[in-house]
């Protein structure tokens, strides 16, 4: 997933959920329609490749089974859909970006043979279709599959759902990235400790403690956290001093502490250094000096 020259793909295929969108609220699944929040760093690494490398679709290929099963409304999720579309249309006219096709398909069946669900194909092979009869006439489907990228969050990495986003990709026969490979990061994930994300309830720094929650991108990740804003000490001349240590945390499969992925204890020494234990994982010293 790492060796594809996404300079040259012409035709961008997303999943929706965790890839296009997010809930506003941070819980799995929307309490409602207006329980959305479009990823902006995803559109705007999309709306880059449209201005700088020609990019001529932007298209959905969604799995929609909350729909057959009384879940949602066919009507809710083509409004969020077409608002996404909409919306990623209006940025694209903004930057002078025009010619480009939006497109999107939805599987609403839970039927596992049924051609349009992921990981069959059916979705892709129709945006491909529909691309060959318009905005890229004359090639071939060979030419269209090999300047197609698709993106997901269902890559089959550890934690995540399903691989049903990566082998629908494999079995259209075009190149996928996850989503987190797609904005250019590496799947050994970097959180910063601030305000942010403590209120996202990612990691939470109390009594000298910081609580790491369990990683929402899965176990079998590295995560760096860098220690800035929240843990300060005053020196002996009274100014403050701040800490900007990396700390490097594994998430295991086989390990669980009542819901954390690691409690790492922070200590102040007596020649001013910082000491960080993780108290979960394996022992982790980390002394740096303060000036």
């Amino acid at each position: 997933m790492n060796d594809i020259d996404i300079k040259n793909k012409r035709i961008l295929l997303f999943d929706f959920d965790g890839t296009l969108i997010e809930t506003a609220s941070g819980n799995t699944f929307a309490t409602d329609l207006t329980d959305m929040r479009i990823k902006m760093d995803v559109v705007n690494k999309a709306l880059d490749l449209m201005q700088e490398n020609g990019v001529k679709v932007f298209a959905i290929v969604s799995n929609q089974g909350g729909v057959e099963a009384g879940f949602v409304s066919g009507a809710d999720i083509e409004a969020k859909i077409e608002y996404v579309l909409r919306s990623v249309h209006d940025l694209a006219v903004k930057r002078g970006i025009r010619g480009v096709l939006y497109e999107k398909r939805l599987c609403y069946s839970n039927d596992e043979q049924d051609p349009m669900r992921k990981p069959n194909t059916g979705m892709i092979d129709d945006i491909l279709m529909k691309c060959k009869d318009t905005v890229m006439r004359g090639m071939n489907f060979s030419q269209l599959k090999g300047c197609s990228l698709m993106v997901g969050d269902a890559s089959g990495l550890p934690g995540q759902f399903s691989d049903s986003d990566k082998v629908c990709a494999e079995k259209a026969g075009v190149d996928y990235m996850d989503v987190i490979q797609f904005l250019g990061k590496d799947l050994d994930l970097e959180y910063v400790l601030s305000k942010e994300h403590t209120s996202e309830g990612i990691v939470i720094l109390n009594n000298d403690h910081i609580y790491i929650l369990e990683n929402p991108y899965g176990v079998g990740l590295n995560i760096k956290i860098t220690l800035k804003d929240f843990y300060k000490i005053e020196t002996d001349d009274g100014k403050t001093a701040t800490v900007d240590d990396v700390l490097n945390i594994r998430i295991d499969k086989d390990q669980n502490f009542n819901l954390y992925s690691d409690v790492i204890k922070i200590e102040t020494l007596k020649d001013g250094s910082i000491k960080y234990t993780s108290l979960y994982h394996e022992s982790k010293e980390n002394s740096d000096s303060l000036s």
